[in-house]
């Protein structure tokens, strides 16, 4: 296509116009072929995860700055509650912008046409931190919702099905759960559930009978 390009260039106006239209389809075509195909092997080529101690409201936040240009362009409006006391994660923080990446795309593409809100929210427990994305978009339907988390199954046209399927193995690699709540027409609501560095410590260091007691509780 670069070669192509170049050609063209050299051409009359005239001549040019309608080649570089298509040349343009072209080159945003190759881009959503790309991107298909690195959601495709991310879904089927895990990474383990490296995990370091770091913040996962910083996670957050790096990650709606990337997202923030199409976000403006779009109108969206981001209520922003993140705890400031959050506990530190042992986490792999690339893997968890991934997975943010791919929940607030999600949920800025659900919204109708232009504007739209997103809420996201992030809280902790003694056991767990938690955080939450919620859109006031379209909602998936009851017949969606039974196949969330298979691949090539989604509520958009042009959508793949693989962003939460890559999403819940992120969450699962850092022993964490995801949970979707979704009524169609009023919004979507996203949690994602990660347990506390302290809770995995004392597991690991409680050797006697009462560990199941533990991990149960």
């Amino acid at each position: 296509l670069q070669l192509l390009e170049r050609k063209i260039k050299d051409l009359p106006s005239a001549d040019r116009s309608n080649l570089d239209e298509h040349l343009t389809t072209a080159q945003n075509e190759i881009k959503r072929l790309d991107s298909l195909l690195k959601e495709f092997l991310h879904a089927i080529r895990p990474a383990t995860p490296i995990r370091k101690l770091g913040s996962l409201n910083q996670v957050v936040e790096d990650t709606l700055a990337l997202l923030a240009p199409e976000m403006e362009e779009r109108n969206v409006t981001v209520h922003l509650n993140l705890d400031e006391k959050l506990p530190a994660l042992l986490l792999d923080g690339d893997q968890m912008k991934q997975a943010f990446f791919n929940l607030l795309k999600n949920a800025y593409q659900a919204l109708p046409g232009s504007g739209g809100e997103i809420h996201i929210e992030s809280a902790s427990n003694e056991f767990e931190i938690v955080v939450s994305v919620q859109d006031n978009g379209s909602g998936i339907s009851s017949e969606l919702m039974g196949s969330l988390f298979e691949p090539f199954r989604s509520g958009r046209k042009s959508g793949t099905g693989l962003g939460l399927l890559i999403v819940r193995r992120i969450v699962r690699e850092h022993n964490g759960e995801i949970k979707v709540e979704s009524e169609e027409g009023k919004g979507t609501s996203v949690h994602i559930y990660l347990p506390l560095i302290e809770k995995r410590v004392r597991l690991i260091e409680d050797s006697s009978p009462q560990t199941k007691s533990v991990i149960e509780v």
